[in-house]
């Protein structure tokens, strides 16, 4: 079987605080076959991490009013679990600093994206960067 039909069963966060830009990202990775939840800023974010540890959290760079998605990402990297400490996060914006690296597995990609997301998160499963 090959590692395609199996990486729909991912069970993937997705974390905006933007209700359509969820709704959007979440309908096209159920399209794709993942598995998805959905947490409306950053501390949202935190309690569903640590109720059930996800595959993949994709976050929202730029969240105010909450924790935004560096600050999410300086707590699960900080976090003493190592399951958390290592999850993988791919932080999503529309700013121009798009594909600017932050660290492991914490990426910037455009919003409104598909094939991209799935791809690059094929690439981080295989790579296995900080696991």
């Amino acid at each position: 079987m090959s590692t395609r039909a199996a990486e729909p069963s991912a069970d993937i966060l997705v974390v905006d605080d933007e209700r359509l830009s969820r709704s959007i990202l979440v309908r096209t990775l159920e399209k794709a076959g993942y598995g998805c939840r959905q947490a409306d800023g950053g501390r949202a974010a935190l309690a569903a991490i640590g109720e059930s540890v996800p595959s993949l959290v994709l976050l929202d760079y730029a969240m105010p009013g909450d924790l935004n998605g560096a600050e999410v990402c300086e707590r699960l990297r900080a976090d003493p679990d190592p399951t958390v400490a290592q999850l993988p996060v791919i932080m999503l914006t529309g700013r121009s600093v798009t594909g600017r690296r932050l660290g492991p597995n914490r990426r910037f990609v455009r919003t409104g994206i598909g094939a991209d997301l799935t791809r690059r998160w094929r690439k981080m499963r295989r790579s296995r960067i900080a696991w």
